[in-house]
């Protein structure tokens, strides 16, 4: 028996007791929760660009019952793409406990097709409901949620459509009006019979093999920037803003968050192949390209990267918002600490990073809290672009996905090989994004295979004390995107940013989840709302999940675990302390 098999029959064989000392343990759980969609992207040889990026997912609650639904986008292949496209995606209800039912058919989406990308979720129109975009080759979607489980395209009569090669995309309230914008991320723009052939120019050879060609030697698309005009119309002000007057690039993964605590949305986006971009959001509607300045532009070697995958989230709990970027294979993926001031560092090396993602070519990501110990980890999902590299040795197209424990003094410690059997699958991820799916207090993790079935890995880990938070904006945009909340317990200080979009092309639950280790009670929670409203809560029972409406305070939350019913009942009444 080879080592390989003999280690993926020793993790097969101890899922059915999982030992509750387990710092983290995962495993895939997709096929008996009901989530079944296998992806298709391309031919299987992967001969032209198009077919690589392959696709991202969405956790969020279309329906408003307190669980994570689960949306998955699916591609095409050039054939289907010139014949109008397959269909673009498939929603999975949350039926409680983190089980799902494909709720796809009568919701509207079954009725789109096209060769789709990447996803984010928003509530646009602050009717309550959290609204779809769908990036893709050639077309987009802005999907309305009706609110009765249908979805409407509107995405013509709204203004957002994007006739490129659009990836990522992300939302954030950029002038504070109290409605969410759009960020549009395009990669190249490139007709789809005018694709080169693999090995036809010297773009196209990896290590000297014929593969596919691009990104360079193709014209970059140029990136879009929508603002909501607030009446379910949006007006193109890329060029207006600024953020249209910078060089196109091959872009991919985007975020917004305010990176300078100057209550402004910014906007970072990870390019592959080039500079990545940070527009600093100086008001006014006007943005400036400062990815020099702050070097976040280059590796601390001052080099361009293969940027794929961005989370933007405070991974050492300074209250600033650090940057993390996956990239190609033959480097490594950037942790970018922010100094304050529109400066950031790239503390990959002192991280203990720097090597560990060197031979994986990276994709999806998140910096979040995985066991619930105050800090937040890193998941990568991982795989290769070309498949032909199993021939030669040197790389794998399937690979294994990665997970990455903050030990709390600014270093990482891979914990891959100890993270159960769901780590230890061996396919070529894409897209990832996060959400406790069954309310017990742990972070899972979906992750988009290309041209394969779904992973959706359960989070068994050792327990620790936790608070989750979900925000409910009335001045502010009503997904709150864009707040800042701040966690204090014992000497536990952190802070959290509520984003829409990030990952490679994929939407983690907006829910803010606060792992608090030993501690049994939160000391301080506090709310920075997008209207520059701030809010401030006390004394707070823990293992529970908590709703914050930006007006009336905590109110009790749909779907809680029968655990937190009872606890969270005496909160009912509790308001915020004026500031």
């Amino acid at each position: 028996m080879s080592p390989r098999a003999f280690l993926i029959l020793s993790f097969a064989c101890c899922t059915a007791a999982v030992p509750s000392s387990r710092e983290f343990w995962f495993r895939d759980v997709a096929a008996e929760r009901g989530i079944t969609l296998k992806n298709v992207s391309g031919s299987p040889e992967k001969n032209f660009l198009v077919e690589q990026p392959g696709n991202g997912l969405a956790f969020f609650d279309y329906n408003n019952d307190g669980w994570a639904d689960l949306l998955l986008v699916n591609g095409s292949t050039i054939a289907q793409f010139q014949k109008g496209g397959s269909p673009v995606a498939r929603l999975y209800k949350n039926l409680g406990g983190g089980r799902f039912q494909d709720v796809t058919a009568g919701s509207g989406l079954e009725k789109l097709r096209g060769w789709a990308m990447g996803v984010s979720t928003a509530d646009y129109n602050n009717d309550g409901f959290e609204d779809v975009y769908i990036t893709g080759y050639g077309r987009n979607f802005l999907l309305r949620n009706n609110g009765n489980g249908t979805f409407t395209d509107v995405t013509e009569a709204a203004g957002v459509q994007d006739l490129s090669f659009s990836t990522g995309s992300a939302w954030g309230d950029i002038d504070r009006d109290g409605f969410v914008d759009l960020y549009v991320s395009n990669y190249v723009d490139v007709a789809i019979t005018d694709f080169p052939e693999p090995g036809s120019n010297p773009t196209c050879r990896y290590r000297g093999i014929p593969v596919a060609c691009g990104p360079r030697g193709m014209k970059a698309a140029k990136d879009h920037l929508f603002r909501n005009n607030g009446n379910g119309t949006f007006t193109d002000v890329t060029d207006s803003s600024g953020v249209g007057k910078v060089t196109p690039r091959y872009g991919y993964g985007v975020a917004m968050g305010d990176v300078d605590g100057d209550g402004w949305i910014d906007i970072f986006v990870a390019n592959d192949s080039g500079p990545n971009y940070l527009f600093h959001n100086l008001g006014e509607g006007k943005f400036q390209d400062v990815a020099l300045q702050a070097a976040v532009a280059f590796n601390e070697d001052g080099h361009e990267q293969a940027g794929m995958g961005v989370s933007l989230q405070d991974y050492n709990n300074d209250g600033r918002l650090d940057i993390y970027v996956t990239t190609f294979s033959d480097d490594y993926n950037t942790l970018f600490r922010n100094d304050g001031g529109l400066s950031f560092t790239d503390v990959t090396g002192p991280a203990g990073l720097r090597s560990a993602t060197w031979k994986e070519l990276g994709w999806g990501t998140a910096l979040i809290d995985l066991n619930n110990d105050g800090f937040k980890d890193i998941f990568v999902a991982n795989g290769h672009v070309y498949p032909v590299v199993d021939r030669y040795g040197f790389s794998s197209y399937a690979q294994r996905n990665q997970l990455f424990e903050n030990i709390g003094n600014g270093q990482f410690v891979d914990r891959t090989l100890q993270a159960g059997p769901g780590l230890q699958i061996l396919k070529s991820s894409r897209g990832a994004a996060c959400a406790d799916i069954d309310h017990d207090g742990r972070v899972d993790i979906g992750v988009i295979n290309i041209d394969d079935l779904p992973n959706l890995l359960l989070n068994e880990s050792k327990r620790n004390h936790w608070l989750a938070v979900n925000l409910k904006g009335t001045k502010s945009n009503r997904s709150a995107v864009g707040a800042i909340v701040t966690a204090a317990a014992g000497n536990l200080a952190q802070t959290f940013l509520v984003e829409a979009g990030s990952s490679h092309m994929s939407q983690n639950d907006k829910t803010v989840h606060i792992g608090l280790r030993e501690n049994s009670r939160l000391d301080r929670l506090e709310v920075l709302w997008p209207s520059g409203k701030k809010d401030r809560f006390t004394g707070l029972a823990v293992d529970r999940i908590l709703t914050i409406d930006e007006d009336k305070g905590i109110e009790n939350s749909p779907g809680y675990h029968e655990g937190a019913k009872k606890a969270a009942s005496e909160f009912q009444n509790v308001r915020p302390q004026p500031q």
